[in-house]
């Protein structure tokens, strides 16, 4: 039967959610909510622990096939699911309809969604998509499930709206009553939970597999779905959980790397990322920071002195605003738009963990780094899982900015307007003169600077 993730009442939720007085998802180490509000998460007790009549009788099998009980803290780190369960306690699929459906999604996969990743078109990571991933998915649960995942978000992102010609694919008949939607919750879910199971035991035989599941659920981490799309809630919310789960995954491949087959196709595809694209060195360098200069500088006096207060706030603002400036200089080098597109994925994966917490407290100065970061996001916003990403992160910020820091929107706002101004020089825009000539509008807001 397939699975069904049924509502369940939560006994054991973080200390938050339970003064709160709301449901908890009882994800560890990080419950939905929190990670969804970007504030620290913190239970009582190791919510893993809880004893079930299920998780009582895996343990007793467990111990008669091992003497030897598994100490899972010191396997690898790795992610938690993104959806509560409670969006998909009504969502079941019966066999027959899961069978055509998963037929459906491994064809899509590799007619359609393989094709549109940046790196399909270098020399050899075609066959990585097209033939190495599905084949080790079906030895790999894990990977086979994050291929129906991103194949259902794909179809829900793209059937709306298709913009190319791959993409003007109608869905068959039978299946056009589907909730893709959900189908991508359930698959992306159930992805992360079994492939805590590999890293806890990561060798040559499922490293390969891990490692393209990373890469998977890397990109749908730029496109997760709201868990309450329909709620009417208007209030921005830095991207905290998308940047949290990039850096997840980064730390899972890593973790990967070491048990890396020669031959794999792993090492294939990482062999065709030249030149390295998060090579601190060639990141974080002073003259990265230049053209961004005025992000680190400017300080109003009436706002917390945020950038000299802590030495690990000030890398972290340093280091996301050189992270930038390696873009820029790409663009400037006229480096392939393919390649383009993953120097900006590769944001969660490097900038400092800290930075994600200063987004999580809506600091101003990380708050208009991200709009900046996004001016890129819109450069590169034909590749289907970016789509309106951009317009809709700058214009939230442009909600809750202070207005002394609007002067930083200027520019992601002209690179809105029109693409082309991604390629010149940001600190010709930090006027109030560009402001008006904009419009100073941005998503409804009136942007205004002040001199």
């Amino acid at each position: 039967m397939p699975p069904r993730l049924a509502h369940r009442k939560s006994r054991k939720g973080c200390r938050r959610c339970k003064e709160r007085k709301v449901k908890c998802s009882e994800d560890y180490p990080i419950c939905a909510a929190c990670a969804r509000h970007g504030v620290p998460c913190e239970y009582a007790d190791d919510p893993r622990s809880i004893t079930t009549p299920e998780s009582q009788s895996s343990k007793s099998e467990a111990s008669r096939g091992s003497s030897e009980s598994i100490d899972h803290k010191s396997s690898p780190p790795g992610l938690d699911a993104p959806y509560s369960s409670s969006i998909l306690a009504d969502f079941s699929l019966s066999e027959p309809s899961r069978h055509a459906i998963e037929l459906y999604l491994l064809h899509r996969f590799k007619s359609c969604v393989a094709s549109a990743f940046p790196s399909y078109d270098n020399p050899g990571v075609s066959e990585v998509w097209v033939w190495d991933t599905v084949d080790l998915g079906f030895d790999a649960p894990y990977l086979l499930n994050a291929v129906f995942s991103i194949t259902a978000l794909y179809i829900w992102v793209t059937s709306p709206a298709p913009q190319t010609d791959k993409e003007r694919v109608p869905i068959p008949q039978s299946l056009r009553g589907t909730d893709f939607a959900q189908l991508h919750r359930m698959y992306l879910n159930l992805s992360i939970q079994q492939q805590q199971d590999a890293l806890a035991a990561l060798t040559q035989d499922n490293a390969d597999a891990v490692g393209l599941t990373a890469i998977l659920l890397s990109t749908m981490a730029t496109c997760l779905l709201s868990d309450n799309d329909d709620s009417g809630d208007s209030t921005y919310t830095p991207p905290v959980q998308w940047l949290t789960m990039h850096a997840s995954i980064a730390t899972v491949f890593r973790n990967a790397v070491p048990f890396l087959k020669p031959d794999g196709p792993m090492l294939r595809y990482a062999l065709t990322q030249q030149p390295t694209l998060s090579n601190p060195s060639e990141i974080f360098t002073q003259d990265n920071i230049l053209r961004f200069q005025k992000l680190l500088d400017f300080q109003p006096e009436t706002e917390y002195q945020d950038i000299e207060a802590d030495l690990s706030v000030k890398d972290a603002y340093v280091k996301a605003v050189a992270f930038l400036g390696s873009i820029f200089k790409a663009m400037e080098q006229v480096e392939e738009r393919t390649r383009i597109c993953m120097r900006v994925v590769t944001f969660g994966h490097t900038i400092p963990h800290t930075f994600i917490q200063l987004l999580a407290e809506r600091r101003p100065r990380a708050l208009a780094i991200l709009a900046n970061y996004m001016a890129f996001v819109k450069y590169i916003e034909k590749y289907w899982w970016f789509r309106n990403r951009a317009q809709k992160e700058i214009s939230g910020i442009a909600q809750i900015l202070p207005q002394g820091w609007h002067w930083a929107l200027v520019w992601p706002l002209a690179v809105l307007q029109d693409r082309k101004n991604v390629l010149e020089d940001p600190r010709k825009f930090q006027s109030v003169e560009l402001v008006n000539s904009l419009g100073g509008r941005i998503g409804g807001t009136q942007v205004t600077v002040r001199r």
